[in-house]
């Protein structure tokens, strides 16, 4: 444990539970599948997974959340603190419910014949269950201590930013997942129904973790969650420059969305941690 986190009120007892940890391990596998087939080979969609995406950038996207989900797994899996990983399961349960939703919305747009799909069906029939109920379990069986003097928290002005963002973010999520033909109308890259629910549940993952963030901005209960997401941004802004062929330039929204990638994403979200490291390491 390093110097500057806390120790709890209740030693042994903010631990995180076999079932917790068990879950993490046969999730990890199936998004690594998915990570592989849908960023590195996104032009074999129609192949390989259980629907063809297209453009590009709506495969690069999945993929880049889907390894997102990986490292926030693989931290699930070895972290020594419920409070270290807690808040990443919500927005992983949100996330899979939208996908299951939209899977059902979208069924006749699925290669019925392709095992990937049945795959796909089994892992958005039980995983949004799974997830809460791991939650509410390692919850009920953690016993956090009060916040600790070193245990710093998010400056006012950035946790105000990120809940802003997070906000924004899940509005964003409403309206493609309710309205998408009138998204797919002024989306800077080409949407179908099925890919703009899809992209609403992407957006729902982080946006639903700055808003915690906002709401319990201390910086022992976020920072192993985000150091695992800080792959993510680095890969969207792959995908963006991979897939610029795919967006409209003469579109406001493309350069909107070029801002967030770039500078709120790629730059804001890791000068953030390493600040925020930084600080703690003062204390």
């Amino acid at each position: 444990m390093s110097r500057h986190e806390p120790v709890s009120r209740y030693p042994g007892e903010d631990k995180v539970l076999p079932e917790t940890r068990a879950v993490s391990a046969i999730i990890i596998p199936f998004l690594l599948a998915a990570f592989v087939i849908l960023f590195l080979r996104s032009d074999e969609t129609e192949r390989l997974f259980a629907w063809p995406i297209g453009p590009q950038m709506n495969a690069m996207m999945l993929g880049a959340t889907y390894l997102a989900g990986v490292l926030y797994f693989t931290a699930a899996l070895f972290a020594r603190r419920w409070q270290q990983i807690k808040f990443g399961l919500i927005p992983v349960a949100s996330f899979a419910a939208l996908m299951g939703v939209a899977t059902i919305l979208h069924w006749p747009a699925f290669n019925h014949s392709h095992p990937t799909t049945w795959i796909w069906v089994v892992l958005y029939a039980t995983t949004p269950f799974l997830v809460v109920g791991i939650w509410i379990r390692n919850t009920r069986s953690a016993r956090l201590g009060p916040p600790q003097p070193d245990d710093h928290t998010l400056p006012p002005p950035v946790r105000l930013l990120v809940g802003i963002v997070g906000l924004v973010g899940v509005l964003a999520s409403l309206l493609l997942f309710v309205t998408p033909t009138l998204m797919m109308e002024i989306w800077p890259w080409r949407l179908s129904p099925l890919t703009a629910r899809v992209l609403a549940a992407q957006f729902v993952v982080f946006s639903l973790f700055a808003l915690a963030a906002y709401l319990d901005p201390r910086w022992q209960s976020l920072r192993y969650v985000l150091r695992a997401e800080l792959a993510a941004p680095l890969l969207f802004l792959v995908a963006m420059v991979a897939s610029w062929d795919d967006f409209d330039t003469g579109n406001p929204l493309t350069w909107v969305i070029a801002f967030h990638v770039v500078i709120v994403f790629s730059i804001g979200v890791p000068a953030m941690y390493l600040y925020m490291e930084a600080r703690g390491k003062r204390k």
